[in-house]
């Protein structure tokens, strides 16, 4: 075969639900595959094109976006209701011309009065949470969770050798010493990388973005005596201890993007003629600011999910991640709130180029290799490109551990104060999905999370065939598409809506 080929999905292969859809006669029932036709196609990228390519259809533009005009004539004549999705991330622009009329409002609050009037445990919170601030601070930059780790356990074991390491403590010590290799390589190497780029004079836009973060990781990231968590007052170790954060969800730093640009995938006003247009209508976005430059903190996490459940979120968006986690515990219990109410969460399957079936990503629904929860949707990024680069080259992967991909390449979305940027990263990919899941489950509310869950993983696009897989270091080899997540497929939401009617009469 050849590998760059399309390959029309054959009904020996399909299950029983989707050989119905595809065998009838009515196109409004046809479920979208790929086809033989398409075979070498791609479809022109204009710039206007390049803005909403994830939005279009593999049949009508040759391009491997979710469907989204076909979904919403599926829906015409329907009326959904609305549904609140979180989005746990960094500050999100609140006065954004096309974000501030979608933003989530919490009626039980009456805004500056100093009060906690819906008795929620926050004051004022209007439009979620910031976590990661209290009434003089709020945090920006701040170090990654191997220094944090790093720092901490260097003060218990720095001065010691595994003959002076009780059975006791045999386990954290074997822990920091794996975290000791990883703070000392990624270190040394940020700080190596900085220093060459500072000599250099022909530095283009790529380059000095890379200096910047190099920047940022040798003063913040990788700096053991910078301690900012301090500023907030709250035990960090203490899970109860809820006595910090304040009512401010904005973008508090000029370089703070991520979240306004993640909450615009999703919920962008639709047809205002501003900007772009999001997944979703009929939402309202809540958001929870708990994510800075740098790794976000377990407890602000695990706070922000059971704050989203508490407060009616249907669908939690986490676009973030880490590789050390000391208190992941808080985050499988809150995840575990969150599927006993019925909450779907979709999570970015991260950014290193990685096989996370094999180097643990958190947050994750797996807990000792075992899945803890049926509402948890991990997401990949795919391309625009009908070729072997179709997966994102950034974007981590697993037969197990990511469960579908989606259009996370050069995405068009808010930024803060009225603009609009590209960016990369299945940080992208996860809101993408987000938004469809809102869609199912404001036009079809009795489907659960579990269920949803389902349908968005068995109705995406499937790509037989061979592509590239993602390595960030760029030694790249050839597998299947259908290797790198546990359903083989990009989402789609006309399918996923079409097969959401279908299940919903059924109940």
């Amino acid at each position: 075969m050849n590998r760059n080929k399309l390959v029309l999905i054959t009904k020996a292969l399909l299950p029983a639900w989707l050989l119905i859809a595809c065998g009838s006669k009515s196109s409004d029932n046809e479920m979208i595959t790929f086809s033989d036709a398409l075979v070498g196609k791609r479809g022109e990228m204009t710039e206007e094109t390049k803005r909403k390519w994830g939005h279009l259809d593999i049949i009508d533009d040759s391009i491997p976006g979710i469907s989204l005009a076909k979904a919403y004539k599926l829906l015409e004549g329907k009326e959904g209701e609305t549904v609140i999705v979180a989005v746990i991330d960094s500050g999100v622009d609140t006065d954004h011309e096309d974000l501030k009329e979608n933003l989530w409002v919490n009626e039980g609050e009456i805004p500056g009065n100093g009060i906690d009037d819906d008795d929620n445990g926050y004051i004022d919170d209007m439009h979620g949470w910031n976590f990661l601030g209290n009434a003089t601070t709020n945090l920006f930059y701040v170090p990654y969770e191997v220094t944090r780790q790093y720092a901490r356990l260097e003060a218990l074991y720095g001065n010691t050798t595994s003959t002076d390491i009780t059975p006791e403590q045999q386990e954290e010590y074997q822990y920091y010493l794996e975290v000791k290799k990883d703070y000392e390589k990624r270190s040394q190497q940020a700080l190596a990388n900085f220093e060459a780029l500072k000599k250099r004079e022909d530095l283009d836009e790529r380059l000095e973005k890379r200096k910047e973060l190099y920047e940022y990781e040798t003063l913040y990231g990788f700096n053991l005596n910078h301690h900012p968590r301090k500023q907030l007052g709250d035990d960090l170790d203490n899970f109860q201890d809820i006595a910090y954060g304040n009512p401010d969800v904005n973008a508090h730093h000029e370089k703070e993007m991520h979240g306004s640009h993640v909450a615009g995938i999703i919920g962008a006003v639709r047809g205002n003629g501003k900007g772009m247009d999001g997944v979703a209508h009929n939402v309202k976005l809540m958001s929870l600011r708990a994510v800075p430059k740098g790794d976000e903190y377990d407890k602000d996490i695990a706070r922000a999910i059971r704050y989203a459940v508490d407060n009616g979120a249907k669908i939690i968006n986490m676009s973030f991640g880490k590789p050390h986690s000391p208190n992941a515990h808080w985050i499988w219990e809150a995840i575990l709130h969150a599927q006993e109410n019925d909450v779907l969460m979709v999570n970015a399957a991260g950014n290193d180029g990685k096989n996370i079936d094999e180097s643990v990503y958190y947050p994750t629904d797996r807990k000792e290799g075992i899945e803890v929860a049926d509402n948890f949707l991990t997401v990949g990024a795919s391309s625009w490109r009908l070729d072997l680069n179709l997966p994102g080259s950034f974007s981590n992967y697993g037969k197990e551990q990511v469960d579908i991909f989606a259009p996370g390449t050069d995405i068009y979305s808010t930024i803060r104060d009225n603009e609009y940027e590209f960016y990369n990263g299945t940080s992208m990919a996860a809101p993408c999905v987000a938004g469809i899941a809102a869609l199912i489950r404001s036009y079809y509310p009795e489907l659960s999370a579990k269920q949803v869950k389902q349908i968005l993983m068995e109705t995406g696009l499937e790509y037989i065939g061979s592509v590239l897989q993602p390595a960030k270091d760029g030694t790249f080899s050839s597998t299947t598409f259908a290797e790198l997540s546990s359903s083989g497929r990009i989402v789609n939401a006309y399918n996923a809506l079409l097969r959401a009617g279908q299940e919903s009469q059924q109940q």
